[in-house]
C-alpha cells in the first residue's frame, strides 16, 4: 500500500507520519493536532440504517482547507450495509462520483456498526466496496476496531486481494495521547494506519499514524 500521490506540490508519505480524520465535528475547515501533522482522511458522507445514505457538509471545505495546507487529503465513508450487496452498490453509486480527494487518495470503508449476523456476506460486501474503490482509482482501506472485526468480518480474506489495507482503531484511554501507545496496539496482520487515540488534543481530534 502506498498512501502517496501527486499533487500540484508533490508531498510523499513516509512510515510513522502522523495525521487526523475528519467529521462535522472538527468543523468547516478541520483542524491538525500538532504541525507535522502530514494528513487527514475527511468523511464525505455515507449510509447508515437510520438516514440511508447522507452527506457530510464539511466534505467539500476540509479537502480544500487539507490541501492548501500542504497536507495529504484522504476519504473515507460511513459504510453500515451490513452483508447487503446492494446497498453497498448504491452507497457507492453516490459516493465514488463525489470523491473531491486526488485520484490514488485513500477511500476507506467505516464498516463499525450494523454488521449482518452472516460473516461471510459481510466480508462480501466490503470485498465489494473496495474492488470499486480500486475500479475508480482510488487507494481502498477498511476502517473498524479489531475486536468488531475479529467478531463481524473474515479480514484475512480481504488481506488476500489488499494486502497492508486495515486502518484499525485501539485507544488506550482518553487522556490527550500525542503519540501512540504500542502496549495497545491492534496486533494483526495487515494494519497499514493506526488509530490511536481519539483525544489526541485536549477537547477530542482523533490522531493517527501510517505504518508503511
Amino acid at each position: 500500500l502506498s498512501i502517496t500521490f501527486a499533487m500540484p506540490t508533490t508531498a510523499f508519505a513516509a512510515k510513522n507520519d502522523q495525521g487526523v480524520d475528519w467529521s462535522v465535528y472538527q468543523g468547516t475547515y478541520g483542524k491538525f493536532g500538532y504541525g507535522h501533522d502530514k494528513f487527514a482522511i475527511i468523511q464525505i458522507g455515507g449510509r447508515n440504517s437510520s438516514q440511508g445514505i447522507y452527506e457530510q457538509a464539511t466534505y467539500t471545505t476540509q479537502v480544500a482547507s487539507a490541501i492548501a495546507q500542504g497536507k495529504r487529503a484522504h476519504t473515507y465513508i460511513w459504510y453500515e450495509v451490513g452483508g447487503s450487496i446492494d446497498l453497498s452498490k448504491v452507497t457507492l453509486d453516490y459516493f465514488l462520483p463525489r470523491v473531491q480527494t486526488p485520484k490514488g487518495s485513500i477511500v476507506a470503508l467505516d464498516y463499525e456498526h450494523g454488521a449482518s449476523g452472516d460473516k461471510q456476506a459481510n466480508t462480501n460486501a466490503i470485498l465489494y466496496g473496495m474492488r470499486r474503490v480500486k475500479a475508480a482509482g482510488y487507494t481502498p482501506m477498511y476502517y473498524s476496531g479489531k475486536p468488531y472485526t475479529i467478531a463481524n468480518v473474515y479480514y484475512q480474506q480481504i488481506l488476500a486481494e489488499f494486502p497492508n489495507s486495515l486502518w484499525m482503531a485501539a485507544y488506550p484511554n482518553y487522556a490527550v495521547t500525542p503519540t501512540p501507545n504500542w502496549q495497545v496496539f491492534p496486533s494483526m496482520d495487515g494494519v497499514a494506519i493506526y488509530q490511536f487515540t481519539s483525544t489526541y488534543i485536549a477537547g477530542g481530534l482523533d490522531g493517527n499514524i501510517d505504518l508503511t
